[in-house]
C-alpha cells in the first residue's frame, strides 16, 4: 500500500457501505459462540493451518481478516466500517455452523486495527494460539524465495517458479524482519496478560491430525474420526525443494555471526522452545511493584 498510515480509520476512510445489509445480518445471523486468534509469522505455515483448520467445517475459518492489504475489501463485505461493528459482521458471516470464530494475525495488523479495540473484543474468553518456526534462517529463506518469485503458495499439480539467485543480505534482511515481528508478537501478548497455546510449525506440519486435536481440544470442539483422517483436497503443498537447503546451508556458513546474533535475541527461547504443541503457556509473572518509600519528615 503506497500510503504509509495503515490504521483502521485511514484505510476505510471514504468506502461506501450499505449500513441496512450490515443491520440485516444482525438481526438474521448469530454471533458465535467461541473465538480464537492465531498470532503468526511470515512462512511458518498460517495458509497451510487455515486450509486445514477450515476443511473441518468445525473450526472457522481463519484468515488474516485484518492485514492492512486485506481490510478495506472486508469492510466492503461486511458493510460497516466502524471497527467493533466491522469484527461483529465478521464474526457472524465466517463463523463454522457450529459456532467457532478465529483469525490470523501479526502485532502490526492488531496494532493497525486498534490494540485496545481488537483485545476488548477478544477478551479473556478468546483461546489464542501462538504459531512460530524454529528454524528461523529456513523461514527466511522461504520468505527470501516468496518475495522474490511472487510465489507464495502452491497446490497440487501446480508448477513452480525457478529460484532467485542467491543474495546474503536479503536473506539476513528478511531473518532479522522475522525475529522481530516473532518478539513483537510475544510482546503484545504479554503486555496484554494473555496465555496462548504454543504451536511450532515443525511439529505442526507434520502432524495434522494432532493439530487438529490441538484447535478441538482448546475450543471444545468434538471431532469425528473421518474429519481427524481426512485429506483436504488440492491442500497447499511445501514450495521448499533442495534450492532452500543448499541456500540455508550457504547463508549460515557466509552470514554465521548475524544467525547468531539474531538467534540471541529472540525472545521465543528458551522456555516456550521447549514446550510441546498444544501447551498453554502463561504470561511471565508481572515485576513486583517497588515499595514506596516517604522521605522522613524532620520534627523540630
Amino acid at each position: 500500500m503506497a500510503n504509509t498510515d495503515l490504521s483502521f480509520s485511514n484505510i476505510v476512510k471514504d468506502l461506501e457501505v450499505n449500513e441496512m445489509a450490515w443491520l440485516m445480518d444482525e438481526l438474521m445471523l448469530y454471533s458465535p459462540q467461541k473465538l480464537y486468534v492465531i498470532t503468526f509469522t511470515a512462512r511458518s505455515g498460517s495458509s497451510w493451518l487455515t486450509n486445514v483448520l477450515s476443511e473441518t467445517k468445525q473450526l472457522g475459518f481463519p484468515e488474516e481478516y485484518l492485514n492492512p492489504n486485506f481490510v478495506r475489501g472486508v469492510a466492503s463485505a461486511v458493510n460497516s466500517i466502524v471497527p467493533e461493528d466491522f469484527i461483529a459482521g465478521l464474526q457472524r458471516r465466517r463463523q463454522s455452523p457450529n459456532g467457532v470464530f478465529g483469525l490470523e494475525a501479526r502485532e502490526l495488523d492488531i496494532e493497525s486495527f486498534g490494540a485496545d479495540c481488537f483485545f476488548k473484543i477478544f477478551d479473556d474468553n478468546t483461546v489464542f494460539f501462538n504459531l512460530w518456526r524454529n528454524n528461523l534462517v529456513a523461514q527466511a529463506v522461504s520468505l527470501f524465495r516468496a518475495v522474490e518469485t511472487q510465489q507464495f503458495h502452491i497446490k497440487q499439480g501446480d508448477e513452480t517458479a525457478p529460484p532467485p539467485a542467491y543474495n546474503t543480505k536479503s536473506i539476513g534482511k528478511w531473518m532479522l524482519h522475522l525475529a522481530m515481528q516473532e518478539n513483537a508478537n510475544l510482546k503484545m501478548l504479554q503486555q496484554r496478560r494473555r496465555p496462548f497455546v504454543n504451536l511450532c510449525y515443525e511439529e505442526m506440519v507434520s502432524n495434522r491430525k494432532q493439530t487438529l486435536r490441538i484447535f478441538a481440544h482448546a475450543l471444545g470442539v468434538e471431532l469425528t474420526p473421518e474429519t481427524l483422517l481426512g485429506q483436504a483436497e488440492r491442500l497447499l503443498v511445501k514450495l521448499g525443494d533442495d534450492w532452500n537447503g543448499e541456500t540455508e546451508k550457504r547463508f549460515r556458513t557466509e552470514a554465521a555471526t548475524l544467525v547468531s546474533r539474531i538467534e540471541a535475541n529472540r525472545k521465543i527461547k528458551p522456555h516456550i522452545a521447549a514446550c510441546g504443541n498444544g501447551e498453554l503457556i502463561q504470561p511471565d509473572p508481572e515485576p513486583a511493584t517497588a515499595p514506596v518509600v516517604m522521605p522522613l519528615r524532620m520534627v523540630g
